[in-house]
């Protein structure tokens, strides 16, 4: 059953090559990344990464990359379908900078090692620290094991040889006798339950960094970056009204929910149910936050299906 995936007695394998995987080439490269988003980036050292937000003028996320920087390049990792947005946002705001985008999508695959004892399994020795990486064998094939806990808990991204991905997981699958393959909707779940954010479900122009708990991937004493004012307003000023919400779901049959209600007023939306129906994320104004709550679920005809209890909701640490 997907409600008892446990990442402590099992060690999961998921492929991610959907994500857009990208070289940044040139010296200006973290530098135009650091004026474009909301994390400190220019100051990333030889095998180290972060996680920063791309925000438009008004202040709502475009995306959240991955960037990771080796010797000679800049790794960027983009959300699935999303690449082409980042790139033009990208090149809209380079004019004498040296730096190039480099599609790699066909070279590499990206393959996610989610478990506590991966690190022990491949690498030399254990690595501890997030956004660390450094390179490896595998079954014969250069490798680069990057550590970014993509569901909250310890995980791990392996970019891989694309022509050697099929030999690669069958290797992974085999290494160790608790080792399973992911599906779509198990990874789902466990990104929801975390209350982990995604592109076009709560990652999108309509939200904030603030109202889907990405306050991690933003620095408050970096210098000016692109929607940079209007977030800064929003948190100085309290004016964010809604936050991401970890839902418990009870469904009186099969529906798709849209809206939540509480005396027949809209207080929030769904944006992400597990394929069980159970778990979801939603966008709930501040009002009616409050962990333990129970409140209407309506269809997009307004007719209630069932009702959702708010849980607690940690500030996540991670992007899936």
């Amino acid at each position: 059953m997907v409600n008892t995936l446990s990442t402590k007695c099992v060690q999961y394998i998921f492929d991610r090559s959907y994500l857009g995987i990208y070289e940044l080439q040139g010296n200006d490269s973290l530098d135009l990344l650091n004026r474009l988003s909301s994390n400190k980036v220019d100051d990333l050292t030889i095998n180290h990464g972060d996680s920063t937000i791309l925000t438009n003028n008004k202040g709502r996320v475009i995306d959240v990359i991955t960037l990771f920087k080796l010797d000679s390049k800049i790794l960027m990792f983009t959300s699935q379908n999303n690449s082409q947005e980042v790139i033009d946002w990208i090149d809209t705001y380079t004019f004498i900078e040296d730096i190039s985008v480099v599609d790699t999508n066909s070279q590499y695959s990206l393959i996610t090692l989610i478990g506590e004892n991966w690190s022990e399994c491949l690498a030399q020795k254990p690595i501890i620290e997030k956004f660390t990486c450094e390179s490896l064998e595998i079954n014969g094939n250069s490798c680069l094991i990057m550590r970014t806990d993509p569901t909250g808990t310890v995980g791990y991204d392996l970019l891989i040889p694309a022509n050697y991905k099929n030999d690669i997981i069958d290797f992974l699958s085999k290494i160790k006798s608790n080792v399973k393959i992911l599906t779509e909707y198990q990874y789902d779940y466990l990104r929801i339950n975390e209350g982990i954010p995604r592109l076009d479900k709560e990652i999108n122009v309509n939200f904030n960094p603030w109202e889907i708990n990405l306050n991690y991937l933003i620095n408050m004493t970096k210098g000016c970056y692109i929607g940079q004012e209007v977030i800064l307003r929003l948190n100085t000023y309290e004016k964010v009204q809604k936050f991401l919400k970890r839902l418990s779901i009870k469904l009186k049959g099969p529906e798709n929910i849209t809206n939540i209600k509480f005396e027949d007023n809209n207080i929030g939306i769904i944006t992400s149910v597990d394929n069980t129906n159970k778990i979801g994320l939603g966008i709930i104004n501040k009002k009616y936050c409050e962990t333990g709550k129970t409140y209407q679920l309506v269809n997009e005809n307004s007719q209630s299906i069932g009702e959702a209890e708010i849980l607690e909701t940690e500030l996540p640490n991670s992007i899936a």
